[in-house]
């Protein structure tokens, strides 16, 4: 359901700016933006107080419009105001997968981005979105991304550690096989987008991507999942976000990757103690995984572009992101919101501390018009290779193939 929330204040605004648009809207002596926003309500229950102090120091009103999950029809509104030159929005949330399309009707932020003295604070795989031949259109907002959660009290049953390496993944898995005759590590791997994020833990750790099949890093990386299939939960194949939690909590696996929504299922099924979360392990060339969350522009059509680049910059600076991650859980876009968060509430940090390491080698989804095509075939492949024990070159290079005909098609 969708709500309209006014958030009142009584200092006086603050903000300067020049990107020369029409005077912000006065209100009671103070200035107003809009936001259009794809949140849940318990979830801006949790973020209010966020918003609520940047009211406090800056004066500035912030109606927010809340889409819940959805993305789609946020993006269409937003391309509707644009279009008939009559814009609500000044400030709207983008999830990842619709940048490019959405791009044509946000502000260019280049000269506010470039001016900004934080952007090379902000993570890196969430910045390669943002940018478009050089131009600044959007800034990210959240920073999700997978870890890796595990059993400590089952593995120690049996003599392991939580596995560091891509390696040690594979041996520990086997060794539980042996001795339990059952495989003991899920995956979602179920032919969805769910599938593609935890591929991006394999390949990213191997040094691969999303674009190029058939690479060497990707074969490896393959042939590590390949592999590993020996020892998966064969429910893996119908694993996904809503029923994987209840696979780790009921211990019919001890190894799985998810977003940082687990913990609390954890906590609530009184496992927390059981099973922790642990940084993904470690290829060749580092750790894997892949980004998510979402993005923040200022409306094309927005009269208040001054106010919404406060707005966006407040969110986007250290004790906003740390606001965001002490109040929602919601991962950020820079490593320094981790230290507020560790100032305020050790607790909560030292629960969430692997998915601070494992961020900092985040794989983007690649913001190309054909992403959808490409998610398809990434999950075929895997398919092919890990459930149908396809050989891994010759299934690679069929799907590179396959990829260059729909890009140059």
């Amino acid at each position: 359901m969708k709500i309209i929330i006014i958030i009142s204040v009584i200092l006086t605004i603050v903000v300067g700016g020049c990107l020369h648009t029409a005077p912000d809207t006065e209100i009671n002596g103070t200035k107003k933006i809009t936001w259009y926003a794809a949140m849940l309500d318990d979830e801006w229950e949790l973020y209010k107080p966020i918003v609520d102090e940047f009211t406090k120091e800056t004066g500035i009103e912030v109606e927010v419009k809340l889409y819940g999950g959805e993305w789609d029809e946020l993006s269409e509104k937003l391309k509707s105001e644009v279009e008939s030159g009559n814009g609500t929005a000044d400030v709207v949330t983008i999830d990842d997968f619709a940048v490019t399309k959405n791009k044509d009707y946000v502000y260019d932020l280049t000269a506010q981005a470039e001016a900004w003295n934080e952007w090379e604070a902000l993570y890196d795989a969430k910045k390669r979105s943002c940018v478009f031949n050089e131009r600044f259109f959007f800034i990210p907002w959240r920073a999700d991304c997978l870890t890796m959660y595990v059993n400590t009290e089952k593995l120690m049953e049996h003599g392991l550690n939580p596995p560091e390496t891509m390696d040690e993944l594979s041996e520990t898995a086997k060794t539980i096989h042996e001795k339990e005759g059952a495989g003991r590590v899920g995956m979602k791997a179920k032919k969805y987008e769910g599938l593609t994020c935890e591929i991006a833990i394999f390949i990213n750790a191997y040094g691969g991507n999303y674009m190029n099949f058939n690479s060497e890093s990707n074969v490896k990386a393959f042939e590590s999942l390949q592999e590993l299939s020996n020892y998966l939960h064969p429910k893996s194949r119908t694993w996904d976000e809503e029923s994987i939690p209840d696979a780790i909590s009921g211990e019919e696996i001890y190894i799985n990757f998810n977003w940082p929504y687990q913990v609390a299922i954890l906590e609530k099924n009184g496992m927390s103690g059981k099973i922790k979360a642990f940084p993904t392990p470690k290829g060749p060339v580092g750790r894997g995984t892949t980004t998510g969350g979402g993005f923040l522009a200022v409306s094309k059509e927005s009269q208040n572009k001054d106010a919404a680049w406060e707005f966006i910059k407040f969110i986007a600076s250290k004790r906003g992101q740390g606001m965001q991650l002490q109040t929602t859980g919601w991962l950020p876009i820079r490593d320094d919101a981790w230290d507020y968060l560790k100032e305020v509430d050790p607790a909560k940090y030292t629960n969430l501390m692997p998915y601070r390491e494992t961020l900092r080698y985040g794989l983007t989804r690649p913001p190309v018009p054909e992403y959808p095509e490409l998610t398809k075939l990434w999950q075929d492949a895997f398919w092919e290779i890990v459930w149908e024990e396809k050989p891994v070159n010759d299934t690679l290079n069929k799907y590179q193939s396959i990829w260059e005909s729909k890009e140059n098609g």
